[in-house]
C-alpha cells in the first residue's frame, strides 16, 4: 500500500477518541491504536504529536519502540520553543516570532527513555505539537509504537485522537 492509500484509508475511519488518557506517573506508556506492523527493508517515518497538558509547568517525553530485529533506528523528536535564546524545554504553539526549534535524538528503539521531552506548555488543554521523524533498516518484522510519559508525574497529559503515523518503504 503506497502513501496516498495509506493517507485515504485512514481518513476514511472514524475519529477514535484520544489515544491516552491521564497519565499520574512518570512511567512510560504505549499510546493505543497507532502500532504499525513493520517488514523487512528501509522504511522512515513521522509521528505527528497532538496533545494536551493541564498544568503548565509540565511537559510531556515521547519514544518509539520497535518490537522487531533492526540494523540501524535513528530519531529526532521537535517542537517549537518560546524563546529566541537558549533552548530551555518550554513548548510554546504561538510563538509568533523568530523562535528555537528544540528537541531531542535517539539512536535506538526504546519503550522506557524518552527521545526528547518538554518541561511546559504555554497554554493548559490547548492542542499543541511535537514531531517524530526517522529512518530505520528493518530485518526482522515487527511493531513500530509510540511510547509517552509525563515530566513530572503530578498532572495530565493527554496524547489527541489527531495524533498521526506517516511511514513510507524506501527500499
Amino acid at each position: 500500500m503506497d502513501l496516498v492509500q495509506r493517507i485515504k484509508k485512514f481518513f476514511s475511519k472514524p475519529k477514535p477518541p484520544d489515544r491516552h488518557g491521564r497519565q499520574d506517573v512518570w512511567a512510560d506508556h504505549k499510546v493505543t491504536g497507532l502500532d504499525t506492523t513493520v517488514a523487512a527493508g528501509l522504511w522512515e517515518f513521522t509521528y505527528y504529536i497532538t496533545y494536551h497538558s493541564n498544568t503548565a509547568t509540565v511537559g510531556i517525553k515521547y519514544s518509539i519502540n520497535f518490537t522487531g530485529t533492526q540494523t540501524m533506528f535513528l530519531a529526532n523528536m521537535e517542537w517549537q520553543e518560546a524563546t529566541t535564546a537558549a533552548a530551555t524545554g518550554a513548548a510554546d504553539q504561538v510563538h509568533a516570532t523568530f523562535g528555537l526549534r528544540a528537541g531531542g535524538s535517539a539512536r535506538a528503539p526504546s519503550s522506557t527513555s524518552a527521545f526528547g521531552g518538554t518541561i511546559s506548555v504555554d497554554t493548559i488543554n490547548a492542542n499543541m505539537l511535537a514531531v517524530i521523524y526517522g529512518i530505520t533498516r528493518v530485518t526482522v518484522a515487527g511493531n513500530i509504537e509510540l511510547w509517552h510519559a509525563n515530566e513530572t508525574g503530578t498532572t495530565q497529559i493527554i496524547t489527541k485522537a489527531d495524533t498521526v503515523l506517516i511511514l513510507n518503504k524506501l527500499a
